[in-house]
């Protein structure tokens, strides 16, 4: 009497279970039942081969080492060769490169005049969320441009509607995504290495009003960011900033490259990644990234374009970033100059309702 009656108080939840081989319990349900419990083999063999293959793609990327000298490449410095500082700085990212292959793939974004403004994102993002001021510059703060294109595959999407007009210098694609490398030392066009020392960006874009721009939706009123942008100009005069498209001086050394390493986990690739030729066409013959930058013996090599969206570049579970400056003073003074730089304008950002605009203009 007693089993009859333990049976009949599982036989209403039983039918509501599914079984680990996708058929509901209706022959021998309390022998399903503790089945069930005590031998849920099958959802544990595909976690327990889920985990293996990616301890083994985690192990076979260590095996080939720093990804910009897989496929037999070898180190070649180009105009940087005699360069101790520029050197120096490549040896970092390779042993980066090879500590991080397990889980993580490395792209090359190259940049100069856009600096200033990498910079102060960064420090509006690091006020916002609490990030610690090592955090690296950030290449896109306003949120609201991503809703509408939160995945690479959007980005694609995007891409092909405008692709008739501007390619990926339309201004709509360029509020979205950036240009990078996969290799230090080779590329078809803007190699890492050739455009360290004196960087790599457009100039036919107002970055004042952009700076402008970015304050305003932090929640900085728009009178203040006028007067704070000279100011901020100034500041990062004084830290070996190139400025010239902020209506400040430039270097007086023309070292004024700058080379953010992106590393992003590997399973997070194929959501911000494309391969791209010049221009940002699709290469469909590198896609997927993930899969393409684990093939033993493939050089990884060429451009990509990669979905710049803030919600990935502030979440260090899927993007870590590392940033290189060809001038070594401003290399070293970066700390300095955030530190400075949020000095200068944390008075100006409202608190209480005002600073949850700033969250919200972020992450919308």
């Amino acid at each position: 009497v007693r089993t009859t009656q333990h049976h009949s108080r599982r036989s209403h939840i039983l039918p509501l279970l599914t079984c680990p081989l996708g058929a509901k319990c209706k022959e021998d349900e309390w022998q399903h039942y503790r089945d069930f419990l005590h031998d849920q083999s099958v959802w544990e063999k595909a976690r327990a081969t889920r985990k293996l293959e990616a301890m083994r793609i985690e192990k076979d990327m260590k095996l080939l080492g720093p990804q910009s000298l897989r496929g037999g490449f070898r180190c070649n410095f180009g105009p940087c060769e005699g360069d101790h500082w520029a050197r120096t700085c490549f040896q970092k990212m390779l042993n980066r490169e090879k500590y991080m292959a397990g889980e993580w793939v490395a792209f090359y974004h190259s940049y100069s005049v856009i600096h200033l403004l990498y910079e102060l994102q960064a420090i509006l993002a690091a006020a916002a969320y609490g990030l610690p001021f090592s955090f690296g510059p950030l290449p896109r703060l306003l949120g609201s441009q991503f809703s509408t294109v939160k995945t690479a595959d959007d980005l694609l999407a995007y891409f092909k509607k405008i692709a008739s007009s501007m390619q990926d210098h339309h201004p709509g694609f360029r509020a979205l995504a950036i240009c990078a490398n996969m290799n230090i030392f080779v590329g078809c066009e803007a190699k890492p290495v050739d455009c360290f020392l004196g960087g790599y960006s457009c100039t036919d874009v107002d970055f004042t009003s952009v700076l402008k721009k970015v304050m305003t939706t932090a929640g900085i009123p728009s009178g203040e960011a006028d007067t704070l942008t000279p100011q901020i100009v100034s500041l990062a005069e004084k830290h070996n900033v190139d400025c010239r498209t902020f209506g400040g001086r430039g270097l007086d050394s023309n070292r004024t490259g700058q080379m953010l390493q992106i590393m992003i986990k590997r399973k997070h690739v194929d959501k911000m990644v494309y391969a791209a030729h010049p221009y940002g066409v699709p290469d469909n013959t590198r896609m997927p990234i993930s899969r393409y930058s684990y093939n033993a013996g493939v050089k990884c090599q060429e451009q990509v374009r990669i979905l710049a969206h803030p919600g990935y570049f502030i979440n260090p579970r899927k993007v870590r970033l590392y940033c290189y400056s060809a001038d070594p003073w401003c290399h070293k003074s970066r700390l300095s100059f955030r530190k400075s730089l949020l000095n200068l304008i944390k008075p100006h950002l409202k608190k209480g309702e005002s600073h949850m605009a700033t969250v919200v203009g972020i992450t919308q």
